[in-house]
């Protein structure tokens, strides 16, 4: 299944670029289960952007080591065929926000998510050229929640799940539907099959706690396998094989090697907003704002993948094709990869301005009207420089150039800072640690 985080603060630190996340709800992609009316109704076509979106990207999905989709708000789809270097937008007819994406293959596809507050599931046979809408709720005949996952075995079987307890399962690629009947009408935020019959849930209720179901028999029966007050809105389910399977509940990592009969808790050293991912029962991640941990005995053991200096994705959806290369998505359109198993991320994609680099003043410096000057920041449209001394502030917007000269004079011997802020187009930006300096 993929992971579900809660808070949209997630990718904070995404290169340098504090992206946060906001919804980053994401999947543990096919290898972590391996053994894992539309304004747009018919056809919709494919554009290409560059960036190819400034949506919050909530989830993503690789087959291989060129081959990617990731999905976000207000109906964002953006592929990959070259391994991230280059993405374009696919139109998916919907303006709601699309929380998962499955693909089983180079070309069939699934998006679970919501239009118009009724759960929705799109599906492409032709790798996202054209989505077609094979699932939508109608508060009037067919109520269907937001739907906030979707998981695909093959080109036949798979599961949507979303609010209100739902569980919705298909036999022929999504053509046709039937609701499992799940003991609790808790939001489910996850699904994990690893075969027909063997499969897991996770479900969350606002103010209680997180519990896990498990079927043997193909979802005509529940059994409650887990419940915790060890609880986040966000909780990470992933299974490897009929066995081995994981929950990230907060800070707490649970562990089941029978198949969810009984779970073992431990602590990694994570951020409580945390995304799991494994790609079979050894080989696991977690992503979070401390960083990103690793593990090759199953979860037993973790240690810090991220090297001392380099830039963290902060926790957000998350995927791995092999122990080396991965993606992370989050806020604006950004889009990271590693080739190093987490050890460095770099940004392929992003609507945001970089982070500027201010150049001076710093340190001690001559005259009351310094100019003030930083390097341009890709995607920057405009900055603001912000000027600090005691209560005191001085702020000016609108600057198109990458210098300024304040028209009033600063104070001498005052401990001041500054910093500058890049903003792009939409107004969004990220903002320069503060300089000090002092006019003598």
């Amino acid at each position: 299944m993929r992971y579900w985080p809660l808070s949209l603060l997630g990718l904070v630190a995404l290169a340098a670029l504090g992206l946060t996340s906001p919804l980053a709800y994401a999947r543990q992609t096919r290898q972590a289960h391996l053994a894992h009316q539309s304004p747009c109704a018919s056809v919709c076509r494919t554009s290409e952007q560059s960036p190819p979106t400034s949506s919050d990207l909530i989830s993503v999905d690789f087959v291989d080591a060129q081959h990617g989709w990731a999905v976000g708000t207000a109906g964002a789809v953006i592929a990959t065929t070259d391994g991230g270097h280059t993405w374009t937008r696919q139109q998916s007819g919907v303006r709601g926000n699309l929380w998962a994406v499955d693909f089983v293959d180079r070309q069939h596809g699934w998006i679970a998510g919501a239009s118009e507050w009724n759960g929705i599931v799109l599906r492409t046979s032709d790798g996202g050229t054209t989505w077609t809408t094979v699932l939508q709720g109608n508060p009037s005949g067919n109520p269907i929640p937001s739907l906030r996952d979707v998981q695909f075995l093959d080109e036949m079987h798979g599961w949507a799940v979303g609010d209100a307890g739902h569980v919705m399962a298909t036999d022929d690629g999504g053509t046709t539907w039937r609701r499992l009947t799940l003991p609790s009408q808790a939001s489910v935020k996850g699904v994990a099959f690893v075969d027909e019959l063997h499969g897991w849930v996770s479900v969350y209720r606002y103010g209680d706690d997180a519990a896990v179901y498990g079927t043997q028999d193909g979802g005509a029966t529940w059994t409650a396998q887990l419940s915790t007050l060890h609880f986040d809105a966000m909780n990470t389910l992933a299974f490897a094989d009929q066995r081995h399977g994981w929950m990230l509940t907060g800070a707490r990592l649970w562990r089941t090697d029978d198949g969810g009969f009984t779970w073992t808790a431990s602590k990694p050293q994570a951020h409580p907003y945390a995304s799991l991912f494994f790609l079979d029962a050894r080989q696991g991640w977690i992503l979070s704002g401390a960083g990103v941990f690793a593990t090759s005995d199953g979860g037993r053991t973790w240690s810090s993948q991220l090297r001392s200096g380099t830039s963290s994705p902060g926790h957000g959806s998350f995927c791995f094709v092999d122990p080396q290369r991965g993606w992370a998505v989050g806020l604006h359109g950004t889009v990271m990869n590693t080739l190093d198993g987490g050890r460095h991320w770099e940004v392929q994609t992003s609507a945001l301005p970089g982070t500027p680099v201010p150049r001076s003043p710093q340190g001690t410096v001559r005259g009351t009207r310094p100019t003030f000057t930083w390097a341009a920041t890709p995607r920057a449209l405009r900055y603001q420089v912000t000027v600090r001394w005691g209560a005191h502030k001085l702020r000016q917007a609108g600057i198109i150039t990458t210098s300024w000269r304040p028209a009033e004079e600063l104070p001498r011997g005052v401990p001041m800072t500054w910093e500058v802020l890049a903003r792009n187009d939409a107004g969004r930006g990220e903002s320069s640690p503060p300089v000090s300096f002092t006019i003598r």
